[in-house]
């Protein structure tokens, strides 16, 4: 038992650093970020699959801490453009703040993807190459969901 927690061990260490190693090179590997917009028509199949596939995913995981104005970094997963907005590093919750942080509102203080760019939101979906792979792992979401899997089979196997 102890030689496959080792093994494991490795292994994930070694997947963790070529998933650093990879991280750096995200600009060589899937090319400049681009902002892009990614709101679609309500009736279209990209819709659909996001409906249907996505949606329940992200309400079932994501939108307990990221559904409101306040949430951590505010990104507001419950809204397809809450999720084109992205997310801040300013923080919303500061102790040692003595007045409240204004937090920013969809539809009000900026209209497009650049806009939120140019106020300092970082996108949370891959904005470089649109591939397979580049969504997988310069996808802020995928990245997380993917931590999230790993955790829970460790969790699993001890």
């Amino acid at each position: 038992m102890t030689t496959r927690r080792f093994s494991l061990t490795l292994l994930i260490l070694i997947f963790s650093g070529c998933a650093t190693y990879a991280g750096l090179n995200y600009d060589q590997l899937f090319g400049q970020p681009e902002v892009r917009e990614r709101t679609v028509p309500p009736s279209s199949p990209e819709a659909d699959v996001f409906l249907t596939q996505v949606k329940p995913i992200i309400d079932n995981r994501c939108v307990v801490c990221h559904a409101c104005y306040d949430a951590p970094c505010q990104l507001k997963l419950s809204s397809v453009d809450g999720i084109d907005r992205g997310a801040s590093k300013e923080l919303v919750y500061q102790g040692t703040r003595l007045t409240a942080s204004q937090p920013t509102r969809l539809f009000e203080d900026a209209q497009t993807t650049a806009e939120w760019r140019e106020l300092g939101f970082f996108p949370v979906l891959n904005e470089r190459e649109q591939s397979l792979a580049g969504n997988l792992d310069a996808g802020l979401v995928a990245r997380s969901l993917r931590k999230k899997l790993v955790i829970h089979y460790l969790k699993r196997i001890n």
